[in-house]
């Protein structure tokens, strides 16, 4: 188990009450499935990788889907026991809006202009990250989904956990 780590950490975002909504915490702990219910955070601590020791999530600039949150990953190697910072995670999720983790799947979209979509799902074990299933949609024109399709989640439904 960690009991202490000093990390570098090039930049860190604290989110600030935007009215109308709910007030902005600076962090969170616990289950992740959770945390992005209440809005965003600067700080998360959850073990988002299903390892069964926390995680640290931090916001750490707006490169989302314009200008959403993205965020640095710190996973913890109970092997080195320390938090290390997973770049494959990050760079997987470049562009993408995090909605929510949940199991070890992060749950990821993005915008173009108006009519240009996409989804993906990305599952990570121990320090590991893959993209699970994926999809882009139009919104617009004669290929557009409609509110249906849009809805349908059955793109992302997966016969095997993310490989460890």
């Amino acid at each position: 188990t960690l009991q202490s780590q000093t990390l570098m950490l090039p930049e860190v975002w604290i989110p600030k009450k935007l009215p109308p909504g709910p007030v902005a915490r600076t962090g969170f702990r616990g289950s992740s499935s959770l945390a992005f219910a209440d809005g965003w955070y600067g700080v998360m601590l959850s073990d988002i990788n299903v390892g069964g020791y926390e995680d640290l999530v931090v916001w750490s600039g707006s490169d989302g889907t314009y200008g959403d949150p993205s965020y640095t990953y710190f996973l913890y190697d109970k092997n080195a026991r320390r938090l290390s910072e997973n770049a494959m995670l990050a760079k997987l999720m470049e562009w993408h809006s995090l909605s929510r983790i949940i199991d070890g799947r992060l749950f990821a979209w993005y915008r173009s202009g108006p009519c240009d979509r996409g989804e993906k799902l990305i599952g990570i074990r121990g320090n590991g990250a893959e993209i699970l299933a994926s999809r882009d949609y139009t919104t617009c024109g004669e290929h557009a989904l409609d509110g249906e399709g849009i809805s349908d989640d059955s793109w992302m439904k997966l016969k095997e956990e993310p490989k460890q």
